[in-house]
């Protein structure tokens, strides 16, 4: 049987856990080995279990305003899946969920969710978040909140590219351009088709 449970000897006999559940030093002796988890550094890989940490860390930084931010579902899920995924496998050139990039991208997303469709979540290489809303090949929005607190932008309506990149002072005057768009492009989205 091997199964993640406390260290049963490092409970006192006379604490109120071990009186609750009837733990005696007999009890404890028996059962030390099978129970008890590691403490040294590293992993207990060697039973064939390996404990992680399962909220990235920049999610867990802005895991206030994530809560408040009314991110639709689809979208929290593939954020965290995608930075789960991400975070276990960096190494070389690529970099973790940035804590500054995604808050960056949970002002957009506060200051555009009322007027938007829900958008697609991925992380590039370097730990920014991507957003992207689009309709078809020749209508797409996306922005990249970076670490450094800029957005950079590249929309595709119709196929004319509209690129630029803007900071958390301008960026009123970005949303504002897209929502007096017709269609607006935040109201792209994909969602019916999958």
């Amino acid at each position: 049987m091997s199964s993640l449970n406390y260290a049963l000897h490092e409970m006192p006999d006379n604490s109120m856990l071990a009186a609750q559940f009837s733990m005696t030093d007999r009890v404890q002796e028996e059962y030390r080995d099978e129970y008890r988890i590691r403490r040294e550094s590293g992993s207990i890989a060697d039973e064939g279990l390996v404990v992680e940490n399962l909220i990235p860390d920049a999610i867990r930084t802005n895991w206030y305003l994530l809560s408040r931010s009314k991110l639709p579902e689809r979208a929290f899920n593939d954020l965290m899946t995608a930075a789960s995924s991400h975070e276990r496998t960096y190494g070389g050139l690529m970099k973790p969920l940035s804590w500054e990039s995604l808050r960056g991208f949970l002002g957009l997303w506060k200051a555009v969710r009322d007027n938007s469709a829900e958008p697609v979540l991925s992380i590039s290489p370097t730990g920014d978040v991507i957003a992207e809303w689009f309709s078809d090949p020749d209508n797409s929005l996306v922005i990249m909140a970076t670490g450094d607190g800029d957005l950079i932008y590249s929309l595709f309506d119709r196929g004319k590219p509209c690129e630029g990149t803007v900071d958390s002072e301008t960026l009123g005057n970005m949303i504002a351009m897209f929502l007096a768009r017709d269609p607006n492009p935040f109201g792209w989205s994909d969602a019916d088709e999958g």
